[in-house]
């Protein structure tokens, strides 16, 4: 009879064992599937991000080609008006004047610029953006002029420049190295608050007006103040003599 009731349970506890390594067995399966989903996407993700890589290279250097055929239309729009001028110089019989490519102001106020000719620099970069202000290299024109101006210690119009280069190029490439030279300059100018609070307290036109009567006073030189006159001694009266006639009466 002992053996009747053992064999059921041993029954049950084999089928666990064997439903649980089915279910094991399934997890696995899907954890491999899971896994290799995760390889596929990896390589998925690193062939996205060598695409991106590709089309940031050919992205600069599609800038790089606009910038320069910007610079080539700058100068052939200069050189253009050039001729015009000459043309109608030629017609009036004045000598004729040629005027510099835009690039070429801009390359000779660099080189003076790294060559440490700040002030041939900085005549340079101005005359650049006098000329040509929405030039394609405005925008180097007026962070070199910043730049020129600030290693001269021109604070005042280096912030002006800074201030101006920042508003018109939030989001050039220098715009970070600008903010940090225009902080810096803030930091210099001097605080007018200080400098009031340093200065000496004016007094009052009425409090000046009686500290120098009163110094007059002191200057002024002090008179003795006249003793009263000793009082005149009593003249006394003579005595009366008396003769010996009047005595024998």
């Amino acid at each position: 009879m002992s053996v009747c009731f053992i064999l059921p349970g041993c029954f049950a506890t084999s089928q666990g064992y064997s439903d649980l390594r089915g279910e094991i067995a399934s997890l696995r399966t899907v954890i491999s599937q899971m896994q290799s989903n995760q390889a596929d996407l990896g390589v998925t993700m690193q062939e996205l991000n060598g695409s991106m890589i590709a089309l940031t290279e050919k992205l600069d250097v599609s800038k790089e080609n606009t910038s320069l055929l910007a610079q080539k239309m700058d100068d052939m729009e200069s050189n253009f008006n050039a001729r015009m001028d000459n043309l109608s110089v030629q017609l009036s019989g004045q000598p004729q004047k040629q005027q510099p490519a835009p690039s070429h102001i801009y390359d000779i106020a660099y080189n003076d610029y790294v060559k440490n000719h700040l002030e041939l620099a900085s005549v340079g970069f101005r005359n650049y953006l006098s000329r040509y202000p929405q030039g394609e290299l405005a925008e180097k024109a007026q962070y070199y002029l910043a730049e020129t101006l600030y290693k001269l210690k021109d604070n005042a119009n280096a912030l002006d420049a800074y201030e101006k280069f920042i508003r018109l190029y939030p989001r050039s490439q220098f715009v970070q190295s600008a903010k940090k030279n225009y902080n810096e300059l803030l930091g210099l100018k001097p605080d007018k608050k200080k400098d009031e609070e340093n200065k000496p307290v004016k007094k009052d036109e009425g409090s000046q007006l009686k500290d120098g009567k009163q110094k007059e006073e002191n200057k002024k030189p002090q008179t003795a103040e006249p003793k009263p006159d000793p009082k005149p001694a009593e003249k006394r009266k003579p005595a009366i003599q008396i003769s010996p006639e009047s005595g024998s009466r």
